[in-house]
């Protein structure tokens, strides 16, 4: 059943940004762990991508995918997909500025993360809507609590 539920995001991510007509966007992956979401944002037409991530070894990790998918893509002549990607420990500490708004931000099964207290998630929340364009979306997953509990109890 796991699977399933995978697939279906994966299939939602994709229909979301091909619907929205965010082809040539650029889009704010907070959360971004290991770059898990790269081929799903390629596949999906965004243009630019900057990850960011709690974790300095993720971020690493996103960006040697990252050249990998880049340099295969750039084999087979498709177009290319500007990404960076920066480690920041304070995301739902402190306040961010950023240096241009964003067509889409994302939070990939990450944001439950920051209720640990009001404070955090708000001021994550703050930080995600500062860095959107008028009209842009703001995309999240995160687990469903409950349906967890139902299935490891099996």
């Amino acid at each position: 059943m796991g699977a399933s539920i995978g697939c279906n995001v994966h299939r939602c991510k994709l229909s979301f940004h091909f619907s929205c007509g965010f082809a040539s966007g650029a889009l704010l992956d907070l959360c971004c762990g290991r770059g898990g979401d790269l081929q799903k944002w390629w596949d999906s037409g965004v243009r630019y991508v900057l990850g960011i991530d709690l974790a300095e070894l993720e971020v690493e990790e996103a960006r040697r995918r990252y050249a990998r998918e880049r340099e295969k893509r750039s084999r087979w002549g498709q177009p290319v997909m500007e990404a960076e990607f920066f480690p920041y420990a304070h995301l739902g500490e402190r306040e961010m500025e950023w240096d241009h708004a964003f067509d889409v931000v994302t939070c990939m099964f990450a944001i439950h993360y920051f209720f640990v207290q009001e404070r955090a998630v708000k001021t994550f929340l703050r930080n995600a809507a500062a860095a959107l364009k008028p009209g842009g979306i703001f995309l999240a997953t995160f687990p469903d609590g409950k349906r967890i509990l139902l299935l490891s109890e099996g």
